[in-house]
């Protein structure tokens, strides 16, 4: 049986998109200089209080500012999560696509 994660209240977890390491021209970008894209995917949501209720849902697409979140790095088969995820608060989120 797998685990199911949860963050606290006024949380999300996001599966941030991977940097682009090739231009359309075909010219490889190196990695100091690729951009970290501000957008992915949410992965878990913690629970809404009264003050503050979320919108998205789990697979939801989010954009996010440039320095939203905290990068975590995880490895949990039981969870199913691997690689750099972000912790951010709802208020991060700018706007969300289904």
């Amino acid at each position: 049986m797998k685990k199911q994660g949860m963050v606290i209240s006024g949380k999300i977890l996001v599966k941030q998109d991977e940097a682009e390491t090739i231009t359309k021209g075909g010219l490889i970008i190196p990695d100091l200089s690729q951009e970290k894209p501000q957008q992915g995917i949410v992965v878990i949501i913690g629970p809404s209080t009264e003050r503050m209720k979320t919108l998205c849902e789990v697979g939801d697409r989010v954009f996010f500012s440039d320095h939203s979140g905290t990068p975590i790095s995880m490895n949990d088969d039981d969870l199913d999560l691997h690689g750099v995820y972000l912790l951010m608060d709802y208020t991060g989120v700018l706007l969300y696509s289904k």
